[in-house]
């Protein structure tokens, strides 16, 4: 899965509208793999201000020496790049800067980007493996944007 966390402090990305905008321009990166959509999971972290702290000093308030800051921090599990620095992450990164920057960098905040990959293995939806990349039972799971049983799960329904 790709799962997002967005740490923010509690009196910015307020707006739901705003925040239905990244979680649906996240989605789209995966469904047009294709992914499905449930997949996609985006978590927005509100804190209060003096639990934020940057180069050790608190977020108290925002100020040009010291602009809101924002933590953006993804996992992969169901898709993952090859080890290494490669133009394929630089252009999934710049793309993730894209859709961020109107809701943070041209506010004039201060933007943090992570992202780490998961073992798949470890993954199960509705007590199930995911599916094979690009096989069939990933397609259908595409299609009907849920987890439906497959292959050895199907024994159990």
């Amino acid at each position: 899965m790709p799962y997002w966390n967005i740490y923010h402090p509690d009196d910015v990305l307020r707006d739901d509208a705003e925040k239905d905008a990244i979680a649906k321009a996240i989605t789209e990166i995966y469904t047009a793999v294709p992914l499905p959509a449930f997949y996609v999971g985006v978590f927005f972290f509100p804190m209060p201000r003096n639990e934020i702290y940057r180069g050790g000093q608190p977020q108290a308030s925002s100020s040009a020496q010291e602009p809101t800051f924002i933590h953006v921090r993804f996992t992969h599990i169901a898709r993952q790049f090859l080890p290494g620095e490669s133009e394929k992450k630089d252009k999934f990164l710049d793309r993730v800067t894209e859709i961020l920057k109107p809701f943070t960098i041209d506010k004039g905040w201060y933007l943090e980007l992570t992202g780490e990959e998961g073992d798949r293995s470890l993954l199960r939806v509705q007590g199930m493996r995911i599916p094979p990349p690009g096989s069939e039972d990933e397609k259908k799971w595409v299609a009907e944007n849920a987890a439906v049983p497959y292959g050895p799960y199907l024994s159990q329904i």
